[in-house]
């Protein structure tokens, strides 16, 4: 007697649905692939915006680097020519440490300095000078020395005071005292110091002609101080200036009174009245020392 095997069961699809299978594989494929492209251009996306923000995190580091240096040599420039002239010292040399620059003079007599009295035997000083540039391209930024006062230029053309670093002005009731640096220009040439690039570089500031020094105690005048002694007054102008803003801030915050900017916006007038006017200047120019870095 036979018995029947019963047959295994088929691995087959059911008949029609093969269709349906073929679909589901393609759509998870698909479905794979747009998220191994979703993951990959989040990745790269994430990888460049690292790249750019560190990018400009070192240019960041680079500008503030640069002009913190900057910053620190014209400070050296400020003291030690000021003090130059107060001292009437021949000779005197600058330690730079330089970080992309370039260092001139312009070359004319941009700024004068014009002090007038009502001391008809001092009458009308006047003086013209140049100014030194610290000019720091990659960052567009320009630091001015001009009459021992060093203000800032930025990429915007703003000019900002350093206000630890004013003109060596000193107007009290006692005493106005003025040092004031004249450049006279380069000693190897009219205007060009000449000083470009990276390294340690030595300035060396000369007297280049004459110096003077003047005293006026009283005036004659009608007013009278406590003490019995008439008092000298006047006013001081900064002409050919191109921030005024800054040659109001350096008269205020050295002592001038009722300070203004002239109806053209190139002078800068400051006040004072005193017992006592004390003038001192000097003729400096400016040669390089030492080798130039390779």
């Amino acid at each position: 007697m036979s018995s029947t095997q019963p047959e295994p069961p088929t691995t087959d699809p059911p008949p029609g649905n093969s269709g349906v299978t073929d679909s589901l594989r393609d759509e998870r494929a698909v479905s794979y692939a747009l998220g191994f492209v979703v993951v990959f251009s989040v990745a790269v996306a994430g990888t460049l915006a690292l790249f750019v923000a560190g990018v400009d995190l070192l240019s960041d580091v680079d500008r503030d680097g640069a002009i913190a240096a900057g910053e620190a040599n014209v400070d050296v420039v400020h003291s030690e020519v000021s003090d130059m002239v107060a001292q009437g010292d021949e000779r005197r040399e600058l330690q730079l440490e330089l970080v992309d620059t370039q260092v001139r003079l312009t070359d004319s007599q941009a700024v004068q300095l014009r002090l007038e009295s009502d001391d008809a035997a001092l009458g009308g000083v006047e003086y013209g000078t140049r100014a030194l540039h610290y000019e720091i391209p990659p960052h567009d930024t320009t630091f001015v020395y001009a009459l021992g006062h060093v203000y800032r230029v930025d990429e915007r053309g703003d000019g900002s005071a350093l206000s630890e670093q004013p003109p060596v002005f000193d107007v009290s009731d006692r005493q106005t005292r003025l040092v004031v640096p004249v450049l006279t220009g380069s000693a190897g040439g009219p205007s060009e110091v000449g000083v470009t690039g990276t390294g340690e570089r030595e300035l060396v500031a000369l007297q280049s002609g004459s110096r003077g020094s003047l005293t006026r105690t009283g005036t004659g005048g009608a007013n009278a101080s406590a003490a019995g002694v008439d008092t000298i007054s006047g006013t001081l102008t900064v002409a050919g200036v191109t921030h005024p803003s800054v040659w109001v801030t350096a008269l205020e915050t050295t002592g001038f009174d009722d300070v203004q900017v002239g109806a053209e916006g190139t002078t800068v007038t400051g006040a004072f009245e005193s017992d006592r006017l004390t003038l001192q200047r000097a003729d400096i120019a400016f040669a390089l020392g030492g080798d130039p870095p390779p």
